[in-house]
């Protein structure tokens, strides 16, 4: 069951990315986009939600240790995302470009890698147990809500004609 409540927020989350592609929300005019008051508040609450669900299972399985450390690694390694994306943005100048070429540009250089970890995860949960279930959800709620954070702080206004 746990499983497939995860399964339906990842679903979700990319639902809400793929219609914010396809619909624009105006028609004709100016196109305004904001990724600070669009993006980020729909990632900082699919974050909570996660946080909220393996928050409840670690205290089911009475493993809220494993669900605290998994939080501190994920704000740690968010960290160190942050210190890395902040000296790439300084030190080379953003290409433009349509958001659906950077998403197909992203999926190509994090698809596999993804999908492989998801795999490992999964099967990690199947012979282990719950216990790194818990521990994954609380890493990735942590650094979903750090990456909402960060897109608030550093997102601007772009306003596109045509």
């Amino acid at each position: 069951m746990w499983s497939q409540i995860v399964g339906t927020l990842v679903v979700l989350v990319v639902a809400t990315y793929v219609i914010q592609l396809v619909l624009p929300r105006t028609r004709g005019g100016a196109r305004r986009t904001s990724a600070r008051w669009d993006i980020a508040p729909v990632i900082g609450f699919f974050g909570i939600l996660l946080l909220a669900l393996s928050f409840a299972e670690a205290l089911r399985r009475v493993v809220i240790e494993v669900w605290l450390i998994g939080i501190v690694l994920g704000l740690v390694l968010s960290a160190f995302l942050w210190i890395a994306l902040g000296s790439r943005e300084t030190s080379a100048p953003r290409a433009r470009g349509s958001a659906l070429l950077a998403t197909i540009r992203a999926i190509r250089t994090f698809g596999l890698p993804v999908v492989f970890a998801l795999i490992g995860v999964y099967l990690a949960v199947r012979f282990i147990g719950a216990v790194v279930e818990v521990f994954v959800s609380g890493l990735l709620g942590a650094a979903i809500i750090a990456m909402a954070v960060w897109i608030f702080l550093v997102g601007r206004q772009a306003t596109k004609t045509g």
